[in-house]
């Protein structure tokens, strides 16, 4: 039986290999910490050097995932991306599909975490797997600053506003730091959103508030005489972005004469990562385009 399994393996191994010269599947990461909850994509870079064009995604199954943690145990799953459609990779060409795995595997724990895919290409009737895995470490961040903060109610409502929490957090990465926004609820334990909303230089100190409707406005300094301006809604999600230059007095969050919470001084600097768009998006050679903030 074990003689069996053995030639099986080999036997698969073998077809994986002569087609992975033909198709190459690579799978990368725009960053390899991440933090527990934070969406997770996992780009799948298609080599084709076959000398014809190679369809994928006839079926919702093309692409299938895998994820181990430590000890080589298997991570909880819930189930696999949804497939993206069908697309054509021509000869001598390269592409890239983008997925988020975080909302399918449990990757919470602190720890390393090994990431593999086989690949269906039904018009040969094979499969290639990825080569090599790729591999993750999800790390604890550092708190920098906390608020509580009460979602607006309707008038009139007689229940009470539901209490959530903004959390900056920031992450070292290799050759940068990061800042990031977690919310919870008012115990620290349900999570609703953990999005990263830039880097900053390691001297900076950001400055947060939390605004009349319950969103939050993080300024901090993320280049010599640049500043990053985000504003996160009680969900999790970066709803603007602007970058703002020191000027002649440096930029600082502000509330002004009718309440709003602004930034004052410096100069906004427009570029094409801002949101909402101010410039034309920035030219891509991805099939399906990811953005992640600065």
């Amino acid at each position: 039986m074990r003689w069996a399994l053995s030639i099986l393996s080999l036997s698969l191994l073998v077809v994986s290999t002569a087609l992975s010269q033909r198709v190459a599947i690579e799978l990368v990461t725009e960053q390899d910490t991440f933090l527990p909850n934070e969406p997770l994509y996992v780009g799948v870079r298609i080599t084709n050097r076959s000398g014809q064009p190679v369809i994928f995604g006839q079926d919702e199954d093309w692409i299938k995932f895998s994820v181990f943690g430590q000890k080589r145990m298997p991570v909880a799953k819930a189930g696999d991306p949804a497939g993206g459609g069908i697309f054509v990779v021509p000869s001598s060409s390269r592409s890239i599909k983008w997925f988020d795995l975080a909302p399918f595997f449990e990757m919470n724990q602190i720890g390393p975490y090994t990431i593999s895919a086989t690949v269906k290409v039904k018009q040969w009737n094979e499969v290639i797997i990825a080569n090599p895995p790729k591999t993750v470490n999800v790390v604890k961040g550092v708190t920098i600053g906390e608020q509580e903060f009460g979602l607006p109610t309707p008038i009139g409502s007689s229940k009470p506003p539901e209490l959530r929490k903004y959390i900056l957090q920031q992450v070292r990465h290799p050759n940068q730091h990061r800042l990031y926004v977690r919310v919870t609820d008012d115990t620290g334990f349900k999570i609703f959103g953990v999005t990263p909303i830039g880097t900053l230089v390691s001297f900076s100190k950001p400055e947060f508030q939390v605004d009349q409707v319950g969103n939050l406005h993080v300024l901090h300094q993320n280049g010599a005489k640049t500043f990053n301006y985000c504003i996160a809604n009680p969900a999790g999600t970066v709803v603007a972005r602007q970058t703002h230059e020191y000027t002649a007095k440096r930029p600082v969050l502000a509330v002004d004469e009718v309440g709003r919470t602004v930034v004052q001084g410096g100069q906004r600097k427009p570029l094409p990562s801002d949101i909402p768009p101010s410039l034309p998006p920035e030219k891509s050679d991805t099939t399906n385009n990811l953005v992640l903030p600065r």
